[in-house]
């Protein structure tokens, strides 16, 4: 945007030299020119362009500016300015050409596509049957492996222990 009034404010001189005002005049209607041009016009880059410029987000920027890590002012409609000879000091600028999401698909790379789509699709189906078979093996693991697991032998109490014969013992050994 800056240098958009630049160069309007270049043409417009240009313009006005080689019309056959006289000097004076010329001198006078680009002082007019660059007293209409608002403080924020020439102050420098919003927080928006910023964070576009250099891949960062306003928050960002507005909590650099409140630390003092960047110079910003607000312009007289309340909007914050950043110089870029300032922000390209903290941040490098970003590539202004990004790649698109998706790349550029043509109808030479679709038969490629279809069979890389076909070599996928069979890789599903055989690990499909592979989880398959593991499935039914640990079901079939499962129902064999239900023996009869041993009884603990109840344990006596302290009375009967005390008052019983010797061959009353649930082992055998007394």
């Amino acid at each position: 945007m800056q240098e958009e009034l630049s160069q309007l404010v270049t043409g417009l001189g240009n313009k006005l030299r080689a019309s056959d005002t006289s000097p004076d005049d010329d001198a006078t209607d680009i002082d007019t020119i660059q007293a209409n041009l608002t403080a924020s016009d020439t102050m420098g880059i919003t927080l928006r362009e910023a964070s576009e410029k250099v891949g960062v987000t306003r928050q960002t920027l507005m909590k650099a500016i409140k630390t003092g890590r960047i110079s910003g002012q607000k312009s007289d409609n309340g909007e914050w300015r950043i110089e870029p000879v300032e922000l390209f000091r903290v941040w490098p600028p970003v590539n202004e050409v990004q790649q698109p999401l998706q790349p550029d698909i043509t109808g030479s790379d679709t038969p490629g596509l279809q069979a890389e789509n076909r070599l996928l699709r069979e890789q599903v189906a055989e690990l499909r049957e592979e989880r398959n078979a593991w499935r039914e093996q640990a079901q079939r693991l499962a129902l064999t492996d239900q023996r009869a697991a041993p009884q603990p032998t109840p344990q006596r109490g302290f009375w009967s222990r005390l008052f019983s014969r010797q061959g009353d013992s649930p082992s055998g050994e007394e």
